[in-house]
């Protein structure tokens, strides 16, 4: 696991190098898809796994409606979340509670 982040770590050193000659966009593609292969999800989904904490909880219906249900479900896949339900139906809210393997990623992702 330690070697992913040292690839990804890296990648991301080449690209900040390479990222004043090359448009914002390109820059994030070039990083989304090093994400998708090296961690299995996309960039925007290490946002919420760097954010989750055992306790907190988010309203199911907006994280549909906003269209990024699916990117913490791809963290779930990944082996990085499990996810926890309470309530239902318009008032379900979803903990999301990181594994060992994410949580060696948020460590990275906050520098720690």
């Amino acid at each position: 696991m330690k070697n992913i982040f040292r690839v990804f770590c890296f990648a991301m050193l080449l690209l900040s190098f390479s990222a004043a000659a090359r448009q914002p966009a390109e820059v994030i593609s070039s990083l989304d898809r090093s994400s998708r292969s090296e961690l299995g999800v996309p960039l925007r989904a290490l946002g919420f796994l760097a954010e989750a904490t055992p306790g907190d909880y988010l309203l199911k219906a907006a994280l549909v409606q906003k269209g990024t249900w699916p990117l913490i479900q791809a963290l779930e896949k990944a082996g990085y979340v499990v996810t926890r339900s309470v309530g239902s139906g318009s008032e379900e809210y979803v903990e999301i509670i990181p594994t060992p393997a994410g949580c060696v990623i948020q460590d990275a992702l906050h520098g720690r």
